[in-house]
């Protein structure tokens, strides 16, 4: 099966997922606004009635942003956890579609998924709070450099979980240091060679209408490429340790 073929797949199950469940997608939506809303009346209240529409600005990018990576990054152990309490896992090792394939395009199909809820969201904030975020052509690039990251982060607890099923507590904690990166800004070009800082501080700058260069652009790009090379090399290693000893499947 090649990978479009899945890819469609996935939608398709995901679309039924919806279509039978549409509560979990309103809440997700009103859930994330009203978490910000209070993040950001808390921000102000804590600085005096003083925060400034950019420091505004750069709060809810980064708090989107970070709801749109902290389930891409949890999906893969997520999904093997769950396939290896409802037995599916040894279906899906046992087919003819590698499980990286299969976790890649669920991870895909996440995405738009996540897209559309944080996109509604950010409408309604973005109105709410009269908020002046300018869309540059750029930011699809930035933002395809976060997804990129994020779907890197996934693969390295994915190769934890297929060793360690036990994966809740230090999911938990990758997500609150995710959450530091996107609302703690680092503000200088040092933040280029981190991975989702650097695309962040590139983001802030084009909201701000502040130009930039192609450079900055590409090498922001290479930490997100390494870190997703590197945590796709550790997630075969895992897959090939785990069959090795057989807890692939176990709980």
């Amino acid at each position: 099966m090649n990978f479009i073929t899945l890819l469609g797949l996935e939608l398709h199950r995901k679309w039924v997922t919806a279509k039978r469940y549409p509560l979990n997608f309103y809440a997700s939506i009103v859930f994330a606004a009203v978490i910000l809303i209070l993040v950001i009346s808390g921000a102000s209240y804590l600085s005096g009635g003083a925060l400034s529409l950019q420091r505004m600005e750069s709060l809810v990018l980064g708090y989107y942003l970070w709801t749109l990576t902290v389930g891409i990054s949890s999906a893969a152990a997520e999904e093997v956890v769950e396939d290896a309490k409802l037995g599916t896992l040894p279906h899906i090792l046992t087919s003819a579609t590698s499980l990286f394939s299969v976790l890649l395009a669920r991870k895909v199909v996440l995405v738009l998924y996540q897209l559309l809820v944080v996109g509604v969201g950010f409408v309604f904030i973005n109105w709410y709070f009269d908020l002046q975020i300018r869309f540059h052509p750029m930011m699809l690039w930035v933002f395809l450099q976060i997804v990129v990251a994020g779907f890197a982060v996934s693969y390295l607890l994915g190769a934890i979980a297929l060793v360690n099923k036990q994966m809740s507590t230090f999911i938990a904690f990758v997500q609150l240091l995710l959450i530091m990166v996107f609302l703690v800004p680092i503000e200088s070009e040092l933040s280029l060679y981190i991975p989702v800082s650097g695309s962040m501080y590139l983001l802030r700058s084009l909201a701000s209408g502040i130009p930039v260069e192609a450079s900055q652009m590409v090498l922001a790009s290479l930490p997100s490429v390494i870190l997703f090379m590197l945590s796709s090399l550790f997630f075969h290693f895992m897959y090939k340790q785990a069959r090795r000893r057989d807890v692939v499947t176990q709980l």
